[in-house]
């Protein structure tokens, strides 16, 4: 018998828990629900939530989604397609609740996706900030256009001709000079003076699936191109090693990007060029980690 094999009193309903997609089926496609009275159906799948902090009250929830719309999603996204593509799942609030209030929101894909890219960039700006740093070599999938009016102000922008790789220089009174003479589809490369002398830097992104010797033939010619200074070149080869401190996931497919990590520490070891990275106990982007 079905019913007692559930383990609950169904009076309003009961909530069924598979192991796999497959048992899953199984249980909304057989018959011996339906011989006890009982319909079968499948919970449709929540959406992505994002949790905004601190929003001033003095905001009513109305106007908020405006802001919000207007600040994040007008250029590409109309007022119809916006209420379709975010929900306020916060009730509303009013200044009796205090100066701030935690707002969720229920969002789409699209919506998430953007807001991600959003959040990361003011993150970015507040970072420069609170660090006091001069530079940032940036690569895809943090680097993009919009939002870079959080950065802090005076910073100059340099990117390459894909638009996978920049250099964020903050120092307003440094001299920043573009390299040139290399070529710029693998990578952004920038000569900075100021008073603290001169440095030679290189943000460079390497695509997924690729093969990495091409890139390795630009480093070369980045390395020789700094050889009278020092240089720092920022990375994203899509490759894991312990060198750096990266970490092996845990899916098959990772596999070809240890096999190109095993070719970059064969070509650093050989270049003599250190790893700066620092420790970490997260993933830097893994597409599985939902």
């Amino acid at each position: 018998m079905v019913a007692p094999s559930l383990g609950v009193r169904v009076v309003g309903g009961a909530i069924i828990r598979t192991p796999s997609v497959g048992e899953l089926q199984k249980v909304v496609h057989s018959k011996r629900f339906a011989e006890v009275g009982l319909n079968v159906a499948r919970i449709a799948a929540e959406k992505p939530k994002i949790v905004v902090y601190d929003v001033d009250t003095a905001n009513s929830p109305k106007e908020f989604m405006k802001e919000l719309l207007e600040n994040n999603f007008e250029d590409e996204t109309s007022a119809v397609e916006f209420k379709k593509a975010v929900h306020l799942v916060t009730k509303p609030w009013s200044v009796t609740d205090g100066a701030t209030v935690t707002v969720t929101l229920e969002v789409n894909d699209r919506a998430r996706a953007k807001l991600d890219r959003t959040v990361a960039e003011t993150e970015l700006g507040v970072r420069l900030r609170s660090s006091g740093s001069m530079f940032a070599l940036l690569q895809e999938p943090y680097l993009g256009v919009d939002g870079m009016d959080v950065l802090p102000e005076g910073t100059r922008m340099f990117t390459d001709r894909r638009g996978k790789a920049a250099i964020l220089v903050s120092q307003q009174d440094a001299i920043c000079m573009p390299v040139e003479t290399l070529p710029n589809e693998f990578g952004v490369c920038l000569v900075v003076k100021g008073s603290f002398g001169s440095i030679f830097l290189c943000s460079a992104y390497c695509q997924f699936d690729a093969p990495l010797e091409p890139y390795l033939r630009y480093m070369d010619a980045v390395l020789m191109q700094a050889s009278r200074t020092h240089a720092i070149i920022g990375l994203d080869a899509n490759a894991v090693s312990p060198m750096w401190l990266s970490k092996l996931s845990r899916h098959a497919e990772a596999q070809a990007n240890y096999s190109l990590g095993e070719l970059l520490s064969e070509w650093m070891l050989e270049a003599r060029a250190a790893a700066l990275n620092q420790s970490t106990e997260v993933y830097t982007f893994d597409k599985y980690r939902q």
